[in-house]
């Protein structure tokens, strides 16, 4: 078993104990500029993840992002979907927009991601 094999299995188990199911929705968007228009297109999974984490304090100390309320990791084993910044995760009514994904990896092999958000209002 590699060092990456072990840091996956530690950030699922993790996920499994702590996290919550939740959906994640990506989100891809093709424009077409002799138009003027632009087609969005999603996709959906099905993750377990750890949060909302409160990091909005850290965020006001460094003078950063003041829309993120939250952070979420994902661990990446078994992911059907990569997410990235502008896609969203929904659990009950609440839903969050990544304003920034960051991922994480041993060994060359990514262990899991990093998504600061900020909660979307209906």
């Amino acid at each position: 078993m590699t060092l990456a094999d072990e840091f996956l299995a530690l950030e699922t188990e993790l996920a499994a104990t702590f996290g919550q199911t939740a959906t994640l929705t990506v989100r891809t968007a093709t424009a077409y500029a002799a138009a003027g228009t632009v087609t969005e297109t999603t996709a959906t999974a099905t993750v377990t993840a750890d949060g909302p984490v409160s990091d909005v304090s850290r965020y006001a100390a460094a003078g950063i992002d003041q829309s993120v309320t939250a952070t979420w990791y994902i661990p990446a084993s078994g992911l059907a979907l990569v997410p990235k910044k502008g896609d969203r995760i929904t659990v009950g009514a609440k839903t969050w927009q990544f304003v920034a994904v960051e991922k994480y990896a041993v060994q060359g092999v990514v262990t899991g991601y990093r998504c600061d958000a900020g909660e979307v209002t209906p």
